[in-house]
């Protein structure tokens, strides 16, 4: 039986944790906040594997139901749309775009830096 290839998700979380378990502890603290850096961008991209497809799926079915009549499919065509209804004033008192938009950055910063999410939910 073939065995899987880990995916690059897992490729990356090994990396992280390789990183904070092993070398940083062993890195001079001149270098540490560098490896930090370089660990939180990893984390960042790994989710960003993961969550980004998720991502446009569930933002192209709320953009969807904000304009059901659209024909145009792609989320930057329906993400045009919606910029330039918003610049034009259309929905200044759509309480349905705002929840759209919201929950959107909610997801965004479930990907970017949920520690920040979950710190602004709980105030």
């Amino acid at each position: 039986m073939e065995q899987d290839s880990p995916t690059a998700k897992d490729l990356l979380e090994t990396a992280i944790s390789l990183l904070r378990n092993q070398v940083l502890p062993n890195t001079p603290a001149a270098q540490k906040l560098n490896l930090l850096m370089i660990s939180n961008a990893m984390a960042i991209a790994a989710r960003e594997l993961n969550g980004s497809i998720e991502l446009e799926v569930t933002t192209i079915s709320d953009l969807k139901r904000l304009y059901p009549d659209e024909t145009r499919e792609g989320l930057p065509e329906l993400k045009s749309i919606l910029s330039s209804d918003i610049r034009s004033g259309k929905f200044d008192d759509s309480d349905a775009v705002y929840a759209v938009l919201v929950e959107n950055t909610r997801r965004r910063l479930e990907i970017s830096n949920p520690r920040h999410l979950e710190t602004s939910e709980r105030d």
